[in-house]
């Protein structure tokens, strides 16, 4: 008489990678484990994938899409013939986040309108190549008021400059109706990552300040065409 051996469900003991970057879509993931057939079909997060058969012992996926998931665990499995593995844990991995190391200016004034606002930093858009000095795309800029609510359009990009010791982002901040306070700017990738905050003041608008007149003596009966003030933080109401 024959003794027929028994059919082992499919099992995975191992993946050889166990964090994902995301954002693309990753092939030649080597499985290992046993019970694997010509038959077997690998599955990530309950899609499909396309699955090589290298032995009883060993399979090779193809097409696990990281695109769109979020930093977390998903899973893999195995089945063949309607039996189904074990789900085998992998990670999608956070990019590094972006950073900023520093804003100019790092003070400013109510009522000033669109005010230029450097924001120095790395890591925060991708260059078409290592030579390129421009993002593909602009960085998404967020900005926290002083009750931690989110601003919207008040930062506007005017261009970017990426360079291989530093970088920054060029554009205006609109500080219209805006009340003084402490300001949170971010840069944030497309897939969440968030920077440091890098913190803006907004301060009240001082009185203004007259540091000298020009010129500085005038003679009984003169008359002046041109006389200068200079100072700070002059306007409108504040008359001569």
């Amino acid at each position: 008489f024959s003794i027929l051996a028994p059919k082992y469900e499919p099992y995975i003991s191992a993946v050889s990678t166990h964090e994902f970057e995301r954002g693309k879509v990753h092939s030649g993931v080597i499985i290992t484990g046993r019970g694997f057939t010509k038959n077997s079909v690998v599955f990530f997060n309950g899609d499909k994938v396309t699955t090589k058969y290298s032995s009883g012992f060993q399979l090779t996926a193809d097409g696990l899409d990281f695109k769109t998931l979020k930093v977390g665990t998903y899973y893999i499995h195995v089945e063949e013939s309607g039996k189904k593995s074990n789900l085998y844990p992998v990670m999608a991995k956070p990019f590094p986040p972006p950073i900023i190391d520093r804003t100019n200016p790092t003070v400013l004034y109510e009522g000033g309108g669109n005010t230029t606002l450097y924001l120095y930093g790395s890591r925060f858009c991708k260059t078409s190549s290592a030579t390129s000095r421009v993002c593909i795309k602009n960085p998404k800029v967020v900005i926290l008021d002083p009750q931690k609510q989110p601003l919207t359009g008040r930062y506007n990009i005017t261009r970017t400059y990426v360079y291989s010791t530093y970088a920054y982002v060029y554009g205006t901040f609109n500080t219209s109706n805006l009340k003084p306070g402490v300001y949170m700017f971010y840069f944030e990738l497309p897939t969440g990552e968030r920077s440091n905050p890098a913190p803006i003041t907004l301060k009240p608008i001082p009185p203004p300040s007259i540091d000298r007149l020009s010129p500085t003596t005038i003679y009984e009966g003169q008359t002046v065409s041109n006389f200068y003030i200079y100072g700070l933080f002059f306007c409108p109401t504040s008359g001569t």
